[in-house]
């Protein structure tokens, strides 16, 4: 329902909180990208299934505010993940002479998604408020006859974006053949004194552009 006193705005407050800090443990656990041997489709993986778990669980499991949090924190982690691992494939795929185009293409399709996904959940709450109205005696009445009160009122829209989640899951699949591994991953580390001479410079960095990917 909407925000209407002190306890639910404060609840509001957290979640994006929780969001916004897990968001960015995202970005940091994910620059790992860079070392690891796997290949970087996989983390793109991984990232869109922890999203899918949290939508599952968003639609399983939260029927109270406290719940929210931990799904809020699986949101952000993936979020965090998607925008650490994309604008590297995005520059491998396609090659750093049209990143800038290519990385707001991708920022466009975000947009655009942001924008349609909240027009199905405006419109399956919508649906439910009428839904509700329609029986007073088995839903609770809001104070506001705009209002729908119940994790009804949400949870098919949870899955929709769980369904949309498993498609990129699937489509994810296909990407990691062409991925690569981490630039650095497999080069030898050396001391911080090692790196200070232009000699073990210019070594490593031929070495870095010589690896096979």
């Amino acid at each position: 329902a909407r925000v209407n006193d002190e306890e639910d705005h404060q609840a509001t407050l957290n979640v994006v909180a929780i969001t916004a800090v897990c968001q960015a443990v995202g970005r940091l656990g994910f620059f790992i990208t860079d070392y690891a041997s796997f290949k970087r489709g996989w983390y793109l993986t991984v990232a869109l299934v922890t999203m899918a778990l949290a939508m599952l669980l968003n639609a399983l499991i939260v029927t109270e505010v406290s719940r929210i949090y931990i799904t809020s924190a699986l949101v952000g982690l993936a979020y965090g993940g998607f925008f650490t691992s994309i604008p590297t494939m995005v520059s491998e795929y396609w090659g750093i002479k049209y990143f800038g185009e290519n990385w707001g293409y991708v920022l466009l399709a975000a947009a655009v998604s942001s924008y349609a996904f909240n027009a199905v959940a405006g419109a399956y709450y919508d649906h439910r408020v009428f839904v509700h109205a329609q029986d007073v005696v088995k839903f609770p009445v809001p104070l506001d006859p705009l209002d729908c009160v119940g994790a009804d009122c949400y949870t098919g829209a949870y899955y929709f974006s769980f369904g949309m989640c498993i498609l990129g899951v699937i489509l994810s699949l296909f990407l990691i053949p062409r991925s690569k591994v981490g630039r650095y991953a497999g080069v030898e580390r050396k001391s911080v004194a090692y790196y200070t001479t232009s000699e073990s410079i210019g070594e490593e960095n031929q070495k870095i552009e010589e690896k096979p990917f």
